[in-house]
């Protein structure tokens, strides 16, 4: 099984599946008795994957920078002016 999303049915199918993991996370998270160094730990995943959601979201929104080049053509031969 590939882990890589390579169509866009794939990119659908698991943010749908990230955003039901996290509704399941935030059902009953103030009822979780969480010390003071799990919240930190959970604070730190939680920033970090906000910030691969705004990446993902930048490299969406800005234009393309690998654009597809021009064809290559070819030079005729230059001819002899015998």
């Amino acid at each position: 099984m590939s882990y890589r999303v390579t169509s866009y049915e794939a990119l659908q199918t698991n943010l749908s599946a990230a955003g039901t993991t996290l509704m399941l996370c935030r059902a009953n998270i103030g009822r979780i008795g969480l010390s003071e160094e799990q919240k930190a730990d959970t604070l730190w995943r939680i920033e970090r994957q906000m910030a691969e959601l705004e990446g993902m979201r930048l490299e969406m929104t800005r234009p393309a920078t690998h654009k597809r080049s021009a064809p290559t053509t070819r030079k005729p031969h230059l001819r002899s002016m015998d």
